[in-house]
């Protein structure tokens, strides 16, 4: 007798707010069973526990009108702190990252001329944050 049983888990974890998509974001980033296990990933698993220990959501812009925020964030791994500006899109009632956070993308995703002040004002906030980042072979693979 052979047994074959198959398990395939489609649901997506439902967050109302921002703060909750983000918390949900780095609970399963490069998480070990979404592809193949590299060193990033093993990396990443071994101090996830630090990683949301650590978590801080330093500050969050929401774009009402577009339906996107984002979301400066703040973790260490021992005694590397490490900075991320996470672009978030509301969907239905539920918030999610975005698929790229790259500068070009942003601008046209969100649906602002490349003159918008605000926009570039954000861009650039963010640029500056994530520049305060160690060198470090990990980071630069979970650069946005």
């Amino acid at each position: 007798m052979i047994l074959i049983v198959g398990c395939q888990n489609n649901s997506l974890t439902e967050s109302k707010t921002i703060d909750d998509a983000v918390r949900n974001y780095y609970k399963t980033m490069y998480n070990w069973q979404d592809g193949p296990t590299t060193d990033i990933r093993v990396f990443l698993n071994y101090n996830r526990d630090e990683i949301l220990k650590t978590l801080e959501i330093s500050e969050t812009k929401e774009i009402k009108e577009k339906d996107l925020a984002i979301v400066f964030t703040r973790f260490s791994i021992g005694t590397t702190i490490v900075r991320q500006g996470l672009w978030f899109h509301r969907v239905k009632d539920n918030w999610t990252k975005t698929g790229t956070n790259s500068l070009d993308y942003s601008y046209e995703y969100v649906g602002y001329e490349k003159k918008d002040d605000e926009l570039k004002d954000l861009l650039d906030k963010k640029e500056n944050w994530e520049d305060e980042n160690p060198e470090s072979w990990w980071i630069e693979y979970i650069k946005n």
